[in-house]
């Protein structure tokens, strides 16, 4: 006989069918308010490093010399940026497939 086998009143088994209806609330985080203070430093931080990375310097018409060529190249560079913003022509120019070569 089954455990679930109940008898009726004229002593013949039946079956009770079982359901059950749970909410789910393992798995389920709720921080506490120093673990959100903490969160929302750590995001301000990361925030104020990619503003940091992503800061330009600003566009001067003279160049900053004094022998550091990689600080001349940006400078170049940030130039040809700057005059590329409104002229398509130029951009098309500079986005051609074909090689440039420079002479020295």
């Amino acid at each position: 006989m089954n455990a679930n086998a109940t008898f009726s009143h004229y002593r013949q088994p039946y079956l009770i069918t079982k359901s059950e209806a749970a909410t789910q609330t393992h798995g389920i985080y709720y921080p506490s308010a120093k673990e959100i203070d903490i969160l929302i430093a750590q995001n301000k931080q990361l925030q104020a490093d990619r503003e940091f990375k992503e800061r330009r310097p600003i566009l001067t018409a003279i160049s900053p010399g004094k022998g550091y060529w990689r600080q001349q190249m940006d400078h170049i560079c940030a130039h040809l940026k700057a005059y590329a913003v409104n002229r398509p022509d130029f951009r098309s120019l500079i986005g051609n497939k074909q090689k440039i070569q420079i002479e020295f």
